[in-house]
């Protein structure tokens, strides 16, 4: 699956939500939104503003209003490397586990670690690492945004975050 395939599947299960769903409901797809997609959230909603109707679009958008832009991401770290090559062979496994969900390494205390994320809820990290714990190792742990402090690429390569702690 390409990124515009997993963007129309995020609009797929986030949508019917926005529209039928509780104000919970709302509050969730609208904060996972902000996560996968930050920069097109008024986008996908002048969008799909025929579809949501002008009443329902107005609340969406107050309740829009109300989430912080520094919303925590979660993420499982599935993987602890001496070397970037080791990090990028799991990488392929994760993505093998899910297309929909990002993969990516941060190089933090002199090791690549593997992470998949980012997710909106502490919760749906902690449903998802139940299959990679399964799967690919039972040693994955959940970490917030915080987990890397001030994130900037790496150097020697611009596909790793370095971490400064």
């Amino acid at each position: 699956m390409d990124d515009y395939q997993a963007y129309e599947k995020t609009l797929l299960d986030l949508i019917p939500k926005l529209i039928n769903g509780s104000d919970n409901d709302v509050k969730i797809a609208l904060a996972t939104l902000h996560i996968l997609h930050p920069n097109r959230v008024e986008n996908i909603l002048n969008q799909f503003a025929n579809v949501i109707g002008k009443e329902k679009l107005q609340k969406i958008r107050l309740v829009n209003d109300t989430i912080p832009s520094n919303i925590n991401e979660w993420y499982i770290v599935f993987g602890g490397f001496h070397t970037a090559e080791g990090a990028r062979k799991w990488l392929i496994r994760a993505k093998d586990l899910n297309k929909t969900i990002p993969s990516q390494i941060y190089y933090r205390k002199d090791t690549y670690r593997t992470l998949i994320g980012p997710f909106p809820a502490k919760e749906d990290a902690e449903l998802f690492n139940i299959s990679v714990k399964e799967i690919l190792t039972n040693q994955a742990y959940v970490v917030s945004n915080e987990w890397c402090k001030n994130p900037g690429p790496l150097e020697q390569a611009v596909d790793i975050t370095k971490c400064s702690n």
